[in-house]
C-alpha cells in the first residue's frame, strides 16, 4: 500500500508525471525499432513526446533565474560553466516553445505552417547539446575540487567520530556528482542524434533515455 502511494504521488506531480512520460516515449521508441511494424509505436513515442514538451513550456525562465544566481554567486571556472550551462539550457527550452513542430506545421495540430520550425528545432538541440557539455565539464570540475577522501587526508586528527561524519558526506557529495555524470552523459544522446553529431541507433537513444 505504501508503494502504491508513493508512486501515486510521484506520478500526480508535475516533475514526476513528465519522468514516467519519459520512460513511455523510451519503450515506445526501443520498441519501434526492434518492431517489424514500427508505425504504430513510432506515433505513440511522437504524442508522449509531444505531450513531455508542454510541461516544459515555461522551464526557460527557471534555466534564467538559475544562471543569473550562478552569475552573481559563483566565481571562477566553476561559475563559468554553470552560467554558460544554465543559459545554454534556458535557449533551448526557450527556442522549443515555437518548435512544437509535426514535419513542417507549427504544432501538431497543423494551426500554422511554417517553414522554419524545423530549422529552429535543430538550432534548439544544438544548446542543449552545448548545455549538457558544460554540465559534464562541470561535474568533471566539481570532482576534481573534491580532493581525496577526507580520511586519507586526516590520518593524524583524534577525533574519530568528525573524520567519519566528513568522509560520509564527501562520499554523498562525490556519489551524486558520479550519478548526474552518467546522466548527463545519457542524455546527450538525444540531442547528439538530432543535430548529427553523434551516431547511433534510436534504440540505443530509447535506452539512454530510461
Amino acid at each position: 500500500m505504501l508503494s502504491l502511494i508513493k508512486i501515486s504521488r510521484f506520478t500526480n506531480d508535475a516533475a514526476g508525471l513528465e519522468k514516467t512520460l519519459r520512460l513511455f516515449q523510451a519503450v515506445a521508441q526501443v520498441i519501434a525499432f526492434h518492431s517489424i511494424s514500427p508505425n504504430p509505436y513510432l506515433r505513440a513515442r511522437y504524442q508522449i513526446a509531444l505531450g513531455r514538451r508542454y510541461f516544459r513550456l515555461l522551464k526557460w525562465a527557471d534555466c534564467f533565474v538559475l544562471s543569473y544566481k550562478a552569475f552573481v554567486g559563483s566565481s571562477g571556472v566553476v561559475g563559468v560553466l554553470e552560467v554558460g550551462k544554465w543559459s545554454c539550457l534556458a535557449l533551448y527550452n526557450f527556442l522549443e516553445l515555437f518548435t512544437l513542430a509535426d514535419e513542417e506545421k507549427l504544432d501538431a495540430m497543423g494551426v500554422h505552417e511554417s517553414d522554419w520550425a524545423t530549422p529552429l528545432f535543430l538550432e534548439a538541440n544544438k544548446f542543449w547539446f552545448y548545455g549538457i557539455c558544460l554540465s559534464l565539464l562541470l561535474g568533471v570540475v566539481q570532482l576534481w575540487g573534491l580532493g581525496a577522501s577526507p580520511a586519507k587526508q586526516s590520518e593524524e586528527k583524534e577525533d574519530a567520530e568528525k573524520v567519519k561524519r566528513e568522509r560520509k558526506e564527501w562520499e554523498a557529495t562525490r556519489g551524486t556528482i558520479v550519478r548526474k555524470l552518467v546522466i548527463d552523459g545519457c542524455d546527450l544522446l538525444t540531442p547528439g542524434v538530432t543535430t548529427g553529431w553523434i551516431v547511433v541507433s534510436s534504440a540505443n537513444v530509447g535506452m539512454a533515455m530510461v
